[in-house]
């Protein structure tokens, strides 16, 4: 495909029996999994790949109902570059109620777009580790606590924003606001206006603080409400928070200093038993333990207690009270640590009750008793064929002929005590290519079979199985086990032992095995979380890798910023130094810099078998040191350096600017025991892209994308512009035309053009999705370079079923 011919190296672009080889490869997949972790105050997003895609942007930057991931591929992906799909439907493992979809394409440039949609508007930082093979993303919320208010804090930005989805004279029926509710998975209610004389009703979804957040459930919305619009300001609940109608007056607190003053180690022991209580959500005990220590005369936790206090009504439900309790804190605290925090927490329930008496407050029930189950089956049929005329008339041959089949399923228990889940996600891919051709078989993937159970009242989690992990020097999939212990609020210890695969395909793997040690520090309520880690592996015995890291993670409405540090202590080297930061600026700018320095591939012992004719240690060992040996893994480990700085400006209602700028460099690495030198970059790749995102042009619901973009490096320039669409047909289906063109002029004077059409169709409904697409790709080549002109044709079908 475009995309990733642009990927592979130039010499491998200019083989002129390209075609054959392009068959000597099984089917593959770019993504392998992507895992969904729900926990109490977020939920984490587990990218799980094939090979080496390295992170080059993301939009939007901060917040919405879909994110586009933009992924480069690595050298390590030239096999999968010759065979990848024109689409993927990456395989979802996890909860239901948080990713619908998933889609990957080619893009310009050599890289791919990975599109996640949300089930609703998320507030999300992301951040690659030390390993390309991974990414994580963490979407921030308030989940502990049921039931709960699903109202995000965004600061101090008053609520102003709203979806009108529907007007009319008749009031709105319990059964219309429960259908937007379970629609768009948001806040809902009812408003009211005087117009010439005549009442109006008005449903409406939010309210929202944030005009990109209500922006992305207007786009949402309009797909079953085709005449919504953006509210901003104009009624009571938009307006002000403080302002829709007297509160009713707040339920009494329990003085001060009316029992007598008991020991301090008697203190500590109420506090500690009500932060368990806590942890287990017995919120009513938390509240008796809490309530004593109320009572007692002024002492230095005591700030602390009054605040866990309210927390422990708003989480029992007890608005009323919570706001109460909140109250009292700022009256005694006004300077207190947490006031800001506490200042935050009223703003959003007093928001959430306004909302509540214009029918709008979406309280959640707990779960019921038993085991829930959950899943999907995805398949995707692929057909591809490639054709060069370099020996006379056009011939073709086809490349891909395969079926992809994925399944996962969850399954869940939740108790007062207990948390207990099973999770499997497992694939298998049907090659019809002819047998004879090397490789051309059948794959087997299980990716995840694990067992996961929580004691909330003791603060322990535990896995066992197959599983996946981007954190904690961690990177990968591996079979073992993990266990977090949170011995102290905001504290949490994990351990983790496994033995690391390669491939999904794989059974286990007993050569190599890993330990690591990990602190996590993340106070309740706060902004940020932060963390180290050490980690040992061996590979055949011998020391693979041996590594410290920290990260630390900070996000408020305004601004975030992840940072991460991987050192090898046995090497003495930095293997990746991360630093990705978001900021929002005045008219409606926002600001995105990453700075990464990393090793590419991550260094290891068992780095030193690349371009090796022999696979085991114990082949090496024969002839070299463990020296040497070590100074060959640190010869075939080049250092990366990538700089990008991406800026969004909202242009109105209906469009988004982006300019990206991207600057790499990649160092050579040396000729050393039989392998060839590997050059570099020669100097600093650079990478231009700017995007206009224009939604609701057409139509309700329609949205276009245009790209530009300049690629120099010190073999070639090339130039890029892309155009992408969805527009609505009828009901829940969808058209999508895309037309990619590049021309790429190489530094000896020859120029190549690459033009690729391709549609899509697709219907979506209730998380189920059918796609049908098919493209083109035409290359023309000048003669001088002896490949002749080519031409690729694809055809995919694709579903996601749900249940």
């Amino acid at each position: 495909m475009l995309a990733l011919l642009a990927a592979t190296p130039l010499h491998a672009q200019l083989r002129p029996a390209v075609a054959p080889s392009l068959a000597q490869a099984a089917p593959v997949r770019l993504i392998d999994l992507i895992d969904v972790d729900e926990r109490e105050s977020q939920v984490d997003i587990t990218l799980q790949f094939n090979c080496s895609l390295r992170y080059s942007g993301h939009s939007p930057t901060s917040e919405g109902a879909e994110l586009r991931l933009r992924l480069r591929p690595d050298a390590d992906c030239a096999t999968a570059a010759a065979t990848e799909l024109a689409t993927e439907i990456p395989p979802i493992s996890g909860p239901t109620g948080t990713l619908t979809s998933a889609r990957l394409e080619s893009s310009l440039g050599g890289e791919v777009t990975l599109t996640l949609t949300f089930a609703r508007p998320e507030s999300f930082v992301l951040a690659q580790g030390a390993s390309a093979r991974g990414l994580r993303i963490r979407l921030l919320r308030s989940r502990a606590g049921k039931p709960r208010i699903l109202v995000a804090d965004r600061g101090d930005i008053g609520s102003s924003f709203a979806v009108n989805l529907e007007s009319r004279r008749q009031p709105f029926e319990a059964p219309a606001i429960d259908a937007a509710k379970e629609r768009l998975q948001t806040n809902i209610f009812v408003s009211e206006i005087d117009a010439a004389g005549e009442k109006w009703y008005r449903l409406r979804a939010g309210p929202f603080d944030q005009r990109s957040v209500a922006e992305s459930v207007l786009r949402a919305a309009q797909k079953t409400y085709p005449r919504a619009w953006l509210a901003v300001g104009d009624d009571s609940v938009t307006n002000d928070p403080n302002a829709v109608t007297a509160e009713p007056p707040l339920p009494a607190v329990e003085p001060a200093g009316t029992d007598t003053p008991l020991p301090e180690p008697e203190r500590a022991a109420l506090l500690g038993e009500a932060r368990k209580a806590m942890r287990a959500h017995h919120y009513a005990d938390a509240v008796q333990l809490l309530t004593k220590l109320q009572r007692q005369p002024e002492f230095p936790e005591r700030s602390q207690a009054q605040e866990l206090l309210g927390l422990a009504r708003e989480r029992s439900g007890e608005v009323a009270q919570a706001k109460a309790e909140y109250e009292e804190y700022l009256r005694r605290y006004p300077n207190g640590p947490a006031a800001e925090r506490i200042r935050a927490r009223l703003r959003i329930l007093r928001s959430a009750s306004a909302t509540a008496r214009s029918g709008g407050l979406d309280v959640s029930s707990g779960d019921g008793p038993g085991w829930r189950v959950s899943g999907g089956v995805t398949q995707l049929y692929e057909r591809e064929s490639f054709g060069s005329n370099l020996n006379g008339p056009l011939y073709a041959t086809v490349v891909q002929n395969a079926v992809f089949t994925d399944a996962d399923l969850f399954a869940h228990r939740d108790g007062d005590r207990f948390a207990a889940a099973f999770r499997t996600s497992f694939g298998y891919a049907k090659n019809f290519l002819p047998r004879e051709i090397s490789g051309a078989d059948d794959r087997v993937r299980i990716t995840t079979a694990f067992f996961d159970l929580n004691d909330r009242l003791l603060g322990l989690r535990t896995r066992v199985g197959r599983q996946t992990a981007t954190a904690d020097g961690i990177y990968g999939i591996f079979d073992g086990g993990s266990v977090a212990y949170q011995f102290h609020p905001g504290w949490t210890v994990r351990g983790t032992y496994g033995m690391p695969i390669d491939d999904a395909g794989q059974g286990v793997q007993t050569d190599r095995r890993f330990q690591t040690v990990a602190l996590a520090y993340g106070p309740e309520m706060a902004s940020w979380t932060s963390g180290v880690y050490f980690t040992r592996q061996q590979f055949e015995g011998i020391r693979d890798r041996q590594a410290v890291g920290a990260q630390l993670q900070y996000a408020v409405p305004t601004h975030s910023l992840v940072s991460y540090v991987d050192y090898d202590t046995g090497f003495h080297s930095l293997n990746a130094a991360v630093l990705l930061g978001t900021v929002q600026l005045p008219a409606r700018w926002q600001l995105t810099l990453d700075v990464e320095r990393r090793n590419a591939p991550l260094l290891s012992t068992r780095n030193a078998l690349i371009g090796q004719p022999g696979t085991t240690f114990r082949e090496l060992r024969q002839t070299l040191t463990d020296d040497e040996i070590a100074q060959l893994a640190r010869d075939r480990t080049p250092e990366l350096s990538t700089y990008m700085m991406s800026a969004t400006k909202q242009l109105g209602e209906r469009f988004e600017l982006m300019f990206d700028v991207m600057a790499t460099k990649l160092a050579d690495t040396p000729a050393s025991g039989g392998v060839e030198a590997f050059p570099g970059t020669d100097g600093t790749d650079i990478s231009y892209e700017t995007q206009l995102l224009g939604a609701r042009l057409f139509g309700a619901s329609d949205f276009n994308q245009l790209i530009v973009r300049y690629d120099k490096t010190a073999l070639a320039t090339t130039t890029g512009a892309a155009f992408i669409g969805r527009y609505p047909l009828l009901g829940a289906w969808r058209i999508g035309p895309r037309l990619l063109a590049q021309r790429r002029h190489t530094d000896t004077g020859y120029t190549q053009t690459q033009y690729a059409p391709a549609a899509r169709l697709d219907y979506q409904r209730n998380g189920h999705i059918l796609e049908l697409e098919g493209g083109a790709e035409l290359g023309r080549n000048p003669q001088e370079l002896q490949i002749g002109d080519t031409t690729r044709l694809y055809v995919s079908l694709g579903y996601r079923i749900n249940f």
